[in-house]
């Protein structure tokens, strides 16, 4: 018998941990193994202790999933349970990327938005067409952060952009 679990909601890009407590009216209690029924892309479920973990990508945002989980004894004869709740993927608040400090073709960039996510600032040396590379990619950074952009020795100007991920 599992635990009751009420739906719940989480921002794209926050790790979701949840243990899966169960019981078994057997004496002495049986091992149980956990199954995922259905779940969203990339979560994942340890069969052996029920913990469940999830980091929605940024592209998740907006969706409601459906996720059912099976437990069943070993027991003869085997007894089993199933569970299900949803978890409501929330859109992290857009980023906020603002020049701090610009000296000698080097400038401070300061990094703000919501907690959890993974923010990549990229660079292009010219907007026609442009070529975006990535120059820093901070994972679940604890904001606010600075990161200074060095200053272009073979270019007259670069453009920065900021954006989420996974």
């Amino acid at each position: 018998m599992f635990q009751p679990r009420s739906n719940m909601t989480i921002l794209a890009g926050r790790k979701l941990l949840l243990t899966n407590d169960v019981s078994d009216s057997d004496v002495p209690p049986q091992s149980v193994t956990f199954t995922l029924l259905s779940a969203p892309e990339g979560l994942t479920l340890d069969s052996r202790t029920g913990i469940l973990e999830w980091r929605p990508q940024i592209k998740a945002a907006g969706s409601t999933n459906l996720i059912v989980i099976s437990a069943t004894d070993n027991g003869i004869p085997t007894l089993s349970a199933t569970q299900s709740f949803k978890v409501i993927v929330l859109r992290p608040a857009p980023p906020a990327l603002r020049v701090t400090h610009s000296s000698e073709g080097a400038c401070a960039l300061e990094v703000s938005g919501d907690e959890g996510p993974d923010y990549i600032i990229e660079r292009t040396l010219g907007l026609s067409p442009a070529q975006w590379e990535p120059v820093l990619i901070k994972l679940e950074p604890i904001l606010p952060f600075v990161w200074t952009a060095p200053a272009s020795t073979n270019a007259p100007a670069a453009f920065y952009r900021l954006r989420l991920g996974p």
